[in-house]
């Protein structure tokens, strides 16, 4: 018991003490880290330092590690291909393992690597030059166009070179944009790079709206006058039915021309200029599939117009009743007025009377087997078009030889005699003479300019070295005579230390 009495009395007074110089500790404790509180500025501004440099470093590494996730993460799960990617050209198998997969193809597994060595598409692999993949020669060989429209015409004759461009494609330039201040020499220019063979630019004057085709580079041109034109969203809003054909235009359409074999040199090259525009197809090897569209442009002699029409051709298969048809087609039929699923195959009435008999001109055996449903090869098939726009009613008014210039062969309004045709000649040649006389005075100019400017780079040069030598003669010259004010300077002294050391008497001031 006092044991027991006394030991609690110590414990506690050891407790009543501890607590105070505990009390005290932290106290001191706390004055210390308050003292250390001043260096925090200085922490700041290592922190501020040390980020940038971080940042350096974390700014380069994640490219790596981001490169080495773009190969690994995406592959490697489970150390399996749980996903199909791909690597490079090299396809990756779903349920392969991935040391296995590049022991196959001879690649070292990414574990493997050495530090700094990716196989994923790295800063290197983006600088280096990509392999320059030829164009076939169909692609290059296919006339492409420019459709642009000249000076200013309205938001509807734009809309008009928008709809033309549609037919054009897809050897056309579908999103150009010509600026007023772009010249004709301008597309000229760009024509041979681009394989550009045609243009068609559209003009609006007070009288009417113009369209001039021409052959690029050296022409010749047509010009031809829209007596009235009709656009896409127009011919749309007048069908009855409107379909939306959005792959027709990945193929070239097919152009028929009616009654272009009269007599004159301008029905034959205005026939020529407009098969030229699209390209040719050979009978033998075309695939039906891509032919979608079509261009008619219908001549008629009396009236010297143009029709111009834009169709998508479609083909149905016919001999089928209508429920056939729909289920052919892959069309969802409405069957909820009738009792059975026979009476919809049945039922004549079923069939409209637009669909009840079709012209048997428009029927062909299709020697093969299309994309779309219920064309077989062998099998009967109507041929079916819808019209997409615009139209154009053209009339031929004059032919120029040249690119927008040059000797007028065809003239609908203006006739001259044999004279005057002579007198525009002679003017045209005098014209040229005094072109390429004034270009070769130019070049001539040009090459004085050049050599008189090099004449005066060797003159600056010569006065440059010149200059040079001088400084350099200047240089040496001052050295010498301080080389030679020195020397004096020592023999003097020497003289001076003579006469002391054989008279023994300080000389007079100036005898040496």
């Amino acid at each position: 018991m006092p044991a027991i009495a006394y030991r609690p009395k110590a414990f506690m007074s050891a407790r009543a003490y501890r607590p105070r110089s505990f009390k005290r500790a932290r106290s001191y404790h706390q004055r210390a880290f308050k003292k250390q509180v001043s260096t925090i500025p200085a922490f700041k501004r290592a922190r501020a330092y040390c980020p940038r440099a971080v940042k350096r470093a974390r700014a380069y590494h994640p490219r790596a590690i981001k490169r080495a996730r773009a190969y690994r993460p995406r592959a490697l799960r489970s150390d399996g291909y749980s996903s199909a990617t791909s690597c490079g050209s090299v396809s990756l198998v779903t349920g392969e393992s991935s040391t296995v997969f590049h022991e196959e193809i001879g690649l070292p597994h990414p574990h493997l690597l050495p530090p700094g060595l990716w196989l994923g598409a790295g800063r290197t692999v983006k600088n280096n030059k990509q392999v320059q993949v030829d164009e076939p020669d169909d692609l290059k060989l296919a006339p492409h166009s420019f459709v642009i429209h000249r000076g200013s015409v309205g938001k509807y004759v734009q809309e008009l070179t928008r709809d033309f461009r549609k037919v054009m494609e897809p050897y056309t330039a579908s999103s150009l944009k010509a600026r007023r201040k772009n010249s004709l020499k301008d597309f000229v220019s760009v024509s041979g790079i681009l394989h550009v063979s045609h243009l068609c630019v559209f003009t609006h004057t007070d009288i009417s709206t113009y369209m001039k085709l021409a052959n690029l580079p050296r022409g010749p041109t047509l010009t031809f006058k829209v007596h009235n034109y009709s656009l896409s969203r127009d011919v749309a809003s007048m069908l009855k039915k409107q379909m939306v054909f959005d792959r027709v235009f990945k193929n070239s359409p097919l152009i028929v021309l009616n009654s272009f074999s009269g007599e004159g040199m301008h029905l034959k090259l205005m026939a020529s200029m407009f098969q030229n525009m699209f390209p040719t197809i050979n009978v033998t090897k075309v695939n039906l599939s891509t032919i979608r569209r079509c261009v008619l442009l219908n001549y008629n002699p009396t009236s010297k117009l143009i029709d111009f029409r834009h169709y998508v051709i479609k083909l149905v298969p016919v001999g089928l009743s209508r429920g056939v048809k729909k289920i052919v087609q892959n069309k969802v039929p409405n069957l909820g007025r009738l009792g059975n699923i026979s009476e919809f195959f049945t039922k004549s009435n079923m069939l409209s009377e637009s669909e009840y008999e079709d012209d048997p001109s428009s029927h062909v055996v299709l020697p093969q087997t299309l994309t779309s449903r219920g064309n077989i090869a062998g099998g009967q098939s109507g041929i079916r078009v819808h019209e997409l726009g615009p139209r154009l009613t053209l009339q031929l008014m004059k032919v120029e030889d040249g690119l927008m210039n040059g000797e007028v062969l065809f003239h609908e309004l203006i006739q001259k005699t044999d004279e005057e045709k002579l007198f525009i000649k002679k003017k045209r040649d005098e014209k040229s003479k005094l072109k390429e006389k004034r270009k070769k005075t130019q070049e001539e100019n040009t090459k004085k300019k050049i050599h008189m400017k090099e004449e005066q780079k060797q003159k600056t040069l010569k006065g440059m070295q010149r200059k040079n030598n001088e400084l350099e003669a200047d240089v040496m010259m001052k050295k010498a005579v301080l080389e030679s004010n020195q020397t004096g300077a020592q023999e003097d002294d020497d003289d001076a230390a003579w006469y002391r050391q054989e008279v023994g008497e300080e000389p007079d001031t100036g005898v040496f």
